[in-house]
């Protein structure tokens, strides 16, 4: 029990520290790996008491991300509620911007960006995706930096903004997009390369 008591205080510890800043890769591994022990674990526990003093209340514990997420504890770059009567979706964000599909095409207007993505109304496949440029961040906290290679060669560097969905790379830019652009959203399988980076 002490071993785990450890492992919850390290992944409180690294929540924290993830929302009023940046983790190291080798942080964001960890709390990634805690988060998902602690679920396996609680998993294996079934419905019994085994934990029941550690959790938050109205949580059954720490993969309970919907309790999490709405007391502000953790967070994955997630926008904060929009505007009354706005439904918000972990991940989504709705601005001004432009859409790059896969076969060239372009989208240009009022992107939501979330499960049914679209512009100005009209919904557009995520699966024919190649790249979102957003003129806003969402309000987002910026995460752990990432550089990479896009297709064409072109480098973006910046801090993850959302990893809700593994088939894109989301970032907040500092560099490598055109000016104006406050988010980007790239397809992973389109890119060449992508690692850790830390501003300079």
């Amino acid at each position: 029990m002490s071993d785990l008591r450890a492992e919850v205080a390290r992944f409180q510890a690294l929540a924290k520290k993830r929302k009023g800043g940046l983790l190291t890769p080798e942080e964001e591994e960890d709390y990634r790996n805690l988060g998902r022990r602690l679920a396996a674990h609680k998993r294996s526990k079934g419905d019994g008491p085994g934990l029941r003093g550690l959790p938050l209340p109205g949580c059954d514990f720490f993969d309970d991300f919907p309790e999490l997420y709405r007391r502000g504890m953790v967070g994955d770059g997630e926008q904060k509620p929009g505007p009354e009567g706005e439904a918000m979706i972990p991940g989504a964000i709705y601005c001004r911007g432009r859409v790059t599909l896969t076969d060239g095409r372009t989208l240009s207007g009022r992107v939501l960006w979330g499960p049914e993505p679209s512009v100005d109304g009209k919904t557009f496949s995520k699966r024919r995706t190649r790249i979102v440029l957003l003129a806003k961040d969402g309000g987002v906290l910026p995460g752990s930096g990432r550089r990479v290679v896009c297709e064409d060669g072109t480098v973006i560097e910046g801090h993850i903004a959302s990893a809700v969905d593994s088939n894109f790379v989301d970032l907040i830019p500092t560099s490598g997009v055109p000016k104006g652009v406050a988010r980007v959203i790239l397809r992973s399988e389109r890119l060449q390369e992508v690692k850790p980076w830390h501003q300079a």
